[in-house]
């Protein structure tokens, strides 16, 4: 009999009768987890037209909720190795009316190690603002309205994270208390920006920025 397990870090095979712990780590898992830990996120709420959610946007311990108003992709969703990335057009939500203008709210896996992408926007605009003549310019990029990684509970500081799954680390993964010191390098992070103005062309088929936005 062979186990295999699938997710968007790796696919693996283990041999249950030579390695028969994975069959006992397997199923104590799925008795001891919590929702989220299955793959249920609390933090996105099915609306009654079944296509569009009520998302909730993490920045440090504040949140905001955005709602959904229509895919533009969802091609790195159904693939299975990658960071998952979907991206809608959303509003936001305050006391349950939606409020300001129509926005971009991207969702992604990106490796714990690797720079956010409204941090790496932020780093543009400000270069750009130290500059002369930057206004032209500083048009021509998106604007953050909010981002962060997605906490699972606002007054837990540890955000919604899976482990990156090797050789190694399945090995020790079996050991509670060796997995516990994996480093935050070995995790891929669920993260959400929000950025704004939403483009009125696709890239590929406009020959000017100006144009575009």
């Amino acid at each position: 009999a062979v186990m295999f397990l699938y997710s968007r870090c790796a696919l693996m095979s283990r041999c249950l009768i030579q390695n028969p712990q994975y069959v006992v780590h397997f199923f104590l898992s799925i008795l001891y987890a919590e929702p989220h830990q299955l793959g249920w996120d609390p933090t996105m709420t099915l609306l009654p037209d079944g296509h569009n959610f009520d998302i909730m946007v993490t920045s440090g311990k504040e949140a905001r909720t955005y709602r959904t108003k229509e895919i533009l992709s969802d091609r790195g969703s159904r693939e299975l190795l990658g960071k998952a990335t979907r991206v809608w057009k959303a509003v936001r939500m305050e006391d349950g009316e939606e409020t300001g203008p129509v926005v971009v709210l991207k969702d992604c896996w990106p490796k714990s190690c690797d720079p956010r992408e409204g941090e790496n926007i932020r780093c543009i605009r400000k270069i750009l603002l130290d500059q002369r003549e930057s206004k032209s310019i500083e048009s021509l990029f998106l604007n953050v309205e909010w981002d962060g990684d997605t906490l699972i509970r606002t007054d837990v500081a540890f955000p919604d994270s899976t482990l990156i799954v090797n050789e190694n680390s399945a090995q020790r993964s079996t050991n509670r208390k060796e997995a516990a010191g994996i480093s935050a390098e070995s995790r891929l992070v669920h993260y959400r920006v929000v950025i704004s103005p939403v483009s009125t062309g696709s890239l590929h088929g406009q020959t000017s920025l100006p144009t575009i936005y």
